[in-house]
């Protein structure tokens, strides 16, 4: 039984995965010639250790949207 059911799964995987190929195919030949990608996003940085003072926050960058 568990034999079958991993059968299975692979065989919907590998499905799967060709469906996904085209998928991709048909994306690309829909945006045409795409030369660059532009990513973008805020976020913030907190450092591992010790606070400046006791009890006080630990350390932290907010970066700004790029």
């Amino acid at each position: 039984m568990w034999f079958a059911l991993a059968v299975m799964a692979l065989m919907g995987g590998i499905a799967s995965a060709q469906d996904a190929k085209s998928v991709l195919q048909s994306a690309t030949k829909a945006m045409g010639d795409v030369k660059s990608i532009q990513y973008s996003g805020t976020g913030h940085l907190s450092q591992l250790g010790q606070a400046f003072t006791p009890g006080g926050a630990y350390p932290e960058t907010i970066s700004p949207a790029i």
